[in-house]
């Protein structure tokens, strides 16, 4: 399998961000158990110790659990917590746009500030944060 890197952001970051939008995306589900470190390595062609940083990144997120003798699984309520997290981000961004030229993806709000549109738009802006696919 081969892929294109982005120079600018570390292998270990960008393989982090695919897995967070294998989580997004449904591709993983809670339970589900990530690719080993071995076979992650040898897909992509990189060091073992890059996917070994990758994945201790998402154990300290707490998106994946380490289990003994069986690998890394996504971790319950993973998902859940990305969405919380996009929706803070869009959140954020859609504040700051609103005071400097207005976000038109932020038009409607429900009583907690934050709305579907708001949620995709946040979600739409980490999308470009992760690596083109």
């Amino acid at each position: 399998m081969t892929i294109t890197w982005n120079d600018s952001v570390p292998i270990y970051r960008q393989l982090r961000e695919r897995v967070v939008a294998m989580i997004l995306d449904g591709a993983l589900n809670e339970g589900d158990p990530l690719p080993s470190v071995r076979q992650v390595a040898a897909d992509f062609q990189i060091n073992p110790l890059t996917v070994s940083k990758a994945y201790q990144e998402l154990v300290d997120d707490q998106l994946v659990e380490k289990r003994r003798g069986l690998g890394m699984f996504v971790t319950d309520g993973a998902r859940e917590a990305l969405l919380i997290e996009l929706r803070m981000v869009g959140q954020r961004h859609c504040e700051g746009a609103d005071a400097v030229r207005g976000c038109p993806h932020c038009d409607s709000r429900d009583q907690t500030g934050v709305d579907s549109a708001t949620q995709q738009h946040g979600e739409r802006h980490v999308g470009h944060e992760l690596l083109a696919y």
